[in-house]
């Protein structure tokens, strides 16, 4: 949706807000009650199709971070899911293109929300490590470091 663009959400994300509160459900997990185990795979299709149609709305994490962002991405295994959904929607702060180009003319939005990437950098940004040519090790290389401990330092430098 256009309204959900980064240029728009620069100056107001009131009208993406709007749009997207139908689809609420799909960014919290709530869609389904949790006592409905007994769904059928293809709800569970429908499901997942509709809520492709809210995709652009996952920009507004970079308007507003969740009140319990911190806590999702903490470390512990229960909330990772849904702090890789969240990193994933702001990933093109991070990157020099969107996973979403589709959704957005922007191939980087870090230049519309600096300060909300910035929040997020510390869960989210995955540091890109230099270029560096690295040679192939020598064959039999881990025999020689289980011979040789000083030899294995020597090669690593």
């Amino acid at each position: 949706s256009a309204a959900c663009s980064h240029e728009s959400l620069v100056t107001s994300g009131n009208e993406c807000h709007e749009q997207c509160q139908p689809g609420n459900c799909c960014s919290d997990g709530t869609c389904l009650k949790r006592d409905q185990s007994d769904v059928s795979q293809a709800i569970l299709d429908d499901l997942d199709d509709i809520c492709e149609t809210y995709q652009p709305c996952y920009n507004l994490f970079l308007v507003s971070s969740p009140p319990n962002f911190e806590k999702l991405c903490d470390g512990s295994n229960h909330a990772s899911d849904d702090c890789a959904t969240i990193c994933s929607a702001v990933s093109c702060c991070f990157s020099g293109s969107s996973p979403h180009d589709d959704h957005t003319s922007s191939a980087s939005c870090y230049i519309h929300f600096e300060e909300k990437c910035n929040f997020y950098a510390p869960y989210c940004s995955v540091a890109t490590p230099a270029a560096v040519d690295v040679p192939p090790p020598p064959q039999n290389f881990a025999l020689l470091c289980q011979v040789s401990a000083a030899f294995c330092r020597k090669e690593c430098e």
